[in-house]
């Protein structure tokens, strides 16, 4: 019965890790990432 448990959660762990490494790596969120490594760059509060 353990045995069975362990077997689906390290399935569904593996299926989780899976689908997180796609989302991050879809197509559009190369555009959301180059606006956010952005934010320190144009920080307008920042005026010296």
């Amino acid at each position: 019965m353990w045995s069975s448990i362990h077997i689906v959660v390290t399935i569904l762990s593996c299926i989780s890790c899976i689908g997180i490494v796609l989302w991050i790596f879809r197509p559009h969120s190369k555009e959301i990432y180059d606006e956010c490594k952005m934010i320190p760059i144009n920080d307008e509060d920042d005026k010296r």
